[in-house]
This record gives structure tokens, sequence and C-alpha cells, in this order.
């Protein structure tokens, strides 16, 4: 099964004692006894949520702040930088926003796992024009500073015990962007992806059970005749294929014109939070499909590679990536499963509720102040269509009328990711050897139990 934890600590490096003394404490003191009375966050003057990084903000301010120190991005302005940037104009200048955030006196070493970043604005950066903001700034990402990159890789070894070289990091830093190229070409098309010719108008889930087929063929090591006990892999190994399956999970939501026709900003707030329970179903159903028999916990990687987690001691005393990778995920597996795996197990999705409960998830849409009432009011008429095809699936296909006790346990799978979704800590740390990888695109594969 699949979890999510984000990827801590980008290559900065800085006096962080210094800082957080100055910075944080001050900063807090001053917060906790004058600003936390008045309830409006100091960036876009909306209904603040508490104090975030020593400023009084909302819960979106602050992700964004955080977001952008982590992912090391760099906005450009297109006007004077004295862009309107509060209440509903808080979305028009991202460079603006996130300016504002440091004016207050956000700074990335406050945020947990960043407390040896530099209180300063990127001074070397290789950039990449990827798309504009709806204000019409241009948004350039950087590629984390080559030489601060390298500089932290020397301290973390390869599979082989040797350092990763500069061309290795570079490598590894292009196949990264490629596949976030891949991911933003999908996004902002307007066309739903369809490669069948289907001469009838197809339901929901039904477009999502030929999405579904045309996902598990991307990945033709994971058939039943071609999986296999696994060798050591490396964390690049591991992070390549979970970057192609970011682009490959876009490319299962764009299957439904639905979603295809959002805006790339409505689009993004409803992948973020979706893409890790696809994934935790998709690699349910596989481990099923693949290793049927199986009662030991079993990771299975999209190599056809699976590995036995009760005997991960042996893998750890092979591979320093492994274990790293291991333990960061241990925890979140054990939670995770006992919050899922049984309701998996005793209830036996077949693949059309399999599909249902995956359209459920992503179409039921948690508090997000970047959700337009537009997408909102869209994901509520998704719903309504989907009660109405799971209620023909049970009548007429399944020749099932009373099937109102399956559906529960069908919906109690839908709220389980639910509370798990609530119980993932927003800010928790990450290893060191994820920080050259974006935190929203960390989120191991969990084990089936």
């Amino acid at each position: 099964m699949g979890h999510s934890q984000r990827s801590r600590g980008p290559g900065y490096f800085g006096n962080e004692l210094l800082q957080r003394q100055i910075a944080g404490v001050t900063r807090r003191r001053s917060v906790e006894m004058g600003r936390m009375k008045n309830k409006i966050c100091e960036i876009c003057h909306l209904t603040a949520s508490g104090s975030y990084f020593s400023v009084v903000s909302c819960r979106a301010c602050a992700a964004f702040f955080r977001r952008t120190a982590f992912l090391n991005i760099v906005y450009v302005c297109q006007k004077d930088r004295f862009c309107d940037v509060t209440k509903k104009k808080r979305f028009s200048c991202r460079s603006c926003r996130y300016q504002k955030c440091w004016d207050k006196g956000m700074r990335p070493s406050m945020i947990k796992g960043l407390e040896n970043s530099k209180n300063s604005w990127p001074a070397s950066t290789t950039t990449s024009e990827t798309g504009s903001s709806p204000s019409g700034c241009s948004q350039t990402s950087e590629s984390t500073s080559l030489n601060g990159l390298d500089e932290h890789i020397k301290t973390e070894q390869s599979i082989d015990g040797h350092p990763a070289t500069p061309a290795e990091i570079r490598d590894f830093m292009d196949r990264r962007q490629k596949a976030g190229n891949k991911m933003q070409e999908v996004l902002g098309s307007k066309k739903a992806i369809s490669n069948l010719l289907v001469p009838i108008k197809l339901t929901l889930v039904q477009r999502g059970l030929l999405a579904l087929n045309e996902h598990f063929k991307k990945w033709p090591m994971c058939t039943p005749e071609k999986v296999r006990p696994g060798q050591p892999f490396t964390l690049e190994e591991w992070v390549d294929d979970l970057q192609q399956e970011l682009v490959n999970i876009t490319e299962f939501c764009m299957a439904f014109e639905e979603f295809a026709g959002l805006d790339k900003e409505q689009k993004g707030a409803i992948f973020l939070p979706f893409w890790t329970h696809f994934l935790v179903l998709e690699r349910y159903r596989t481990t099923n499909y693949c290793l049927p028999n199986t009662t030991t916990s079993i990771l299975l990687l999209y190599n056809g590679n699976y590995y036995d987690l009760e005997e991960r001691h042996i893998w750890t005393r092979k591979s320093k990536s492994m274990k790293m990778i291991f333990d960061f995920a241990k925890p979140q597996i054990d939670k995770e499963t006992q919050l899922m795996d049984d309701q998996l197990d005793r209830t036996a999705l077949t693949d059309f509720e399999l599909v249902f409960v995956m359209l459920q998830i992503m179409w039921t849409l948690k508090e997000n102040p970047e959700l337009t009432q537009a997408t909102k009011d869209l994901a509520g008429n998704v719903r309504q269509r989907l009660s109405s095809e799971i209620h023909d699936y049970y009548t007429n296909e399944m020749n099932r009328p009373n099937y109102a006790g399956r559906l529960m346990q069908v919906m109690k799978i839908v709220a389980a990711f639910s509370e798990v979704e609530k119980g993932r800590e927003e800010g928790a740390a990450a290893f060191k050897a994820f920080s050259f990888v974006p935190d929203r695109f960390q989120a191991p594969c969990s084990p089936r139990r």
C-alpha cells in the first residue's frame, strides 16, 4: 500500500542558531503577545488559522511558503513587484505573495527539516520556465544549485559506498525535470485522454476501468509471470519509478473529461491530495493479482521486484539506500495498513468497486481555498452520478437489490482514506537523502498485509 511522506531539506546551509534566535523566538513572542488577538492572515488578509513560521497566517499561505522554500522555486513578477495579494487577489502574483511572506518575517530556517537553510534569497540558480501563473507572472523552477547539491550528496553514499558524482546528480535532476515537464504538459491540456474508440457513451466508472487497464500496461513487469524476489535498489531508482508513476496517474485523471476541462490550478488542487491514495489502491490491487496467495507483508515495486518487509533487516544490511527507505516508510506503513488493509482484505473489492472508490476519493474534495465554487459544484455532480452508477451495478449486473450492507463496507474504505489524510502531519520531516526531490512527490509504496 502507499504512504505519503514528504521529504525535507534542500541544499541550503546557514547559521541556524542565530537565525532562529533572532527571527524565530523574538518573532514568536511578539505574535503570542499581540497578533493572535487579531485572527487575520497577515499575508492574504483572510481568516488566520494560527501562527506559522512566527507569522499569523492561514494554512494556505503557510503551505505556499513551505512549498516554495522546499522546492526552492523562484517566481518572477511581470509588473512592478507591488501586486495586491490579499483576499481574492492572493493568487494573482506568486512572486509578490512570497515576498510578502518574507516581509512579514517568514524564513526557510523556521521550517522543520530546513533548519540549515540560509535566510536569504537564492543567489545561484539554474532556471527553466515551466509555465505562467494566473496573473501572468512567469514561474521559474530552480533546479537545486548543482554546487550546493554536490556538497550535500557527498555526505550521502550510494549503494556501492561511493559518493554520487556531479554528472550523476545532473543526470538525476534532468530526469526529474523531464518527468515534471511531462506532468505539466498533460495537465495543461483540456482534452480528455482516450486510447480507445468506443461507439457508445461510457459511464464514469467504465471510463475509469479502461483508464486503469491502460495504466497497468505501463508497468509490464508487474504480472504474475514476471514478478520476482527483489535485489538491492538505490534511492535514485526508486524515485525515478515514482516520478514515472506520477505521470501515469496524471494520465489516468485526464481520462475523465470532467477533470480535463478544468483550469490547471483546479486540476492541481484535486490531483495533489488524490495521487497517493490512487497509488495505495493500485499497488494493493496489483499485489493481489501478481501474488494472490501471499500472507506476509509484501512491497511490490514497479519494476516487478518484491520484498518481504518482515525480512527487511536482511535488505537494510545489504544497502544503505534500502535501509533509509525502509526506515522512512515503516512507521507510516504500520499506521496506514492498520486503518485500511483489514477493510480491503475483508471487502475484496471487484474492479468496478475499486474504480468507484478511486473516483469517490478523487471527487470528495477537502477544504481548500484554491478550489472555486464551480469546481465544488462539479465534484458534487460527479458524486451523484457515481451513486447512480453503483446502484445500477449492484441491481442490474450483480443482481443484488439489497446492497446497502455491501455499499456501506465499500464506503468505509473511502472513509478510512479520509482518516489517513487527517493523520498525516503536514510538516513531518524526512530524510536528508530526499533533499533534492520535491516534497510533494514523496510517497513510498506501502505493503500488502
